[in-house]
């Protein structure tokens, strides 16, 4: 019996009750329906409000908003910046026989193999000595914008790290810190772009190079004269990564993508080709894209990010805790349920892992160092210190929160690790994993694993340091 027969047969008093009841839901629900329609020209309806309170802010409006000044000079070389802008296979790439004999710790073939990446190699050690390494984008294409330089740069990165090891392996240590050196400051700079995804290549090359210093130092684990060495490099390193940065170029690349948020506005299908040809001359770079929901969309970026900016210059928020509070925000505006903020959840990024990658990378040489002190301890007395008392010298405190870092030994291995994002003191390192979502250095630094095969060479037969 529907519920249309079951009012009909109850007592008058009722059947007006149950009737009143639902007029009451379809008017409800007819009204959620209105609301829906209108919330996008509501919300454009203070779009001009909302465009001058964001260009007060020093916000993103156009594309040269989010371009930083520097001589021409001062940039690397146009020729190395087109190459490495190409969506094409970088000879450098061709590296997994150098990976090989690197994990067998085959010294004198990855050697070989590195020599012949030498001009390839060099490129980078050039363009390091700029002061900024610039990339030319079209950034009113938003998302579609490509970064094929990023992959070449982690690359290139490994390449410099692996020749510091061979140098010092072969005697050479001077060379190999000089290798070091420019791996850290191409982490500088390629991490110093206006976007999050460069920040966050920049700490990946940062990574990268400290755990070759690691591996440089225990070439000869028991010379503490040859580890203080490696520790006066570390110390010549400064990250100058930063978040405020990514995250005006974030909010112009989601400006311009829902400017031109509909296709016709971006591509020209050519129809001889399969690969969309862009069309610069349709995009639109200032001011709001055409029609009320573009309009709305726009507006609701445009309010995130002035709310957001508020979230990011506050120097009482944590930097670890950063992306965190950064998401909470988004998220609480997708949680209202309006229509126009639908574009918070399409469109921005989570941020939650990068205030807290970007902390460990402001940390990381101070990490590192306490590692190496604790290496040059082991080779004076034979064992590794297991309190900071012991060990002496600088401290560093945890990422999270205010106490300091934690030291432990096991199983032969030295840790300092900072309790993760969940804030729970979780053990940091069992002898083989992470624990917890615990950040650590150890050392001596985990074994490499063979990912091929060297011929002639049994693999696990080398050791680092023998």
């Amino acid at each position: 019996m529907g519920i249309g027969d079951k009012l009909a047969k109850s007592g008058t008093r009722k059947w007006v009750i149950g009737c009143s009841a639902l007029v009451l839901l379809s008017c409800a629900g007819l009204g959620a329906v209105v609301l829906q329609v209108v919330d996008f020209p509501v919300v454009a309806m203070r779009s001009d409000k909302v465009a001058a309170e964001y260009r007060a802010a020093g916000l993103p409006w156009e594309a040269s908003d989010i371009v930083p000044k520097f001589e021409p000079a001062d940039n690397a070389d146009p020729a190395f910046l087109a190459e490495m802008e190409k969506v094409s296979r970088w000879p450098g790439s061709g590296m997994k026989a150098v990976e090989d004999a690197m994990n067998l710790y085959d010294y004198a073939v990855a050697a070989r193999e590195l020599k012949a990446l030498e001009p390839e190699i060099a490129k980078f050690e050039a363009a390091s000595q700029a002061k900024i390494i610039y990339f030319e984008k079209e950034w009113d294409l938003g998302g579609y914008a490509l970064f094929p330089e990023y992959a070449k740069f982690k690359t290139a990165v490994k390449l410099l790290t692996w020749r510091a090891e061979v140098k010092a392996k072969n005697g050479d240590l001077d060379g190999g810190l000089e290798d070091l050196k420019t791996s850290y400051r191409l982490g500088n700079r390629i991490g110093e772009g206006n976007i999050l995804i460069s920040m966050l290549v920049g700490i990946a090359c940062h990574a990268i190079t400290a755990r070759a210093a690691e591996n440089v130092a225990a070439i000869n684990p028991g010379d503490a004269d040859w580890i203080q060495r490696v520790r006066d490099e570390v110390a010549t390193w400064e990250s100058s990564l930063e978040f405020e940065t990514a995250l005006r170029g974030e909010a112009y690349m989601l400006m311009s993508m829902v400017r031109n948020i509909d296709d016709r506005h971006l591509y020209f299908i050519n129809l001889n080709s399969e690969v969309p040809k862009p069309r610069p001359e349709k995009l639109i770079r200032s001011g709001f894209g055409v029609g009320t929901v573009r309009r709305a969309y726009q507006t609701r970026v445009m309010e995130s990010y002035i709310d957001l900016q508020k979230i990011y210059t506050d120097q009482s928020v944590p930097l670890p805790e950063m992306g965190k509070r950064i998401d909470d925000y988004l998220r609480s505006g997708i949680k209202r349920g309006r229509m126009s903020d639908r574009i918070v959840d399409y469109a921005f990024p989570i941020f939650n892992q990068a205030g807290f990658a970007l902390a460990k990378d402001l940390c990381l040489t101070q990490m590192l160092d306490v590692v190496l002190r604790a290496a040059q301890y082991k080779a004076k007395h034979g064992k590794f210190p297991t309190s900071w008392a012991e060990l002496g010298g600088a401290q560093v405190k945890d990422v999270v929160g205010n106490e300091l870092m934690k030291l432990k030994v096991v199983d032969g291995v030295f840790v300092i690790y900072s309790v993760g994002p969940n804030g729970v003191d979780d053990g940091g390192f069992d002898g083989k994993f992470r624990t917890g979502d615990d950040f650590f250095v150890q050392y001596p630094p985990k074994p490499r694993v063979a990912l091929g095969a060297i011929p002639g060479v049994a693999p696990g037969t080398l050791e680092l340091g023998k």
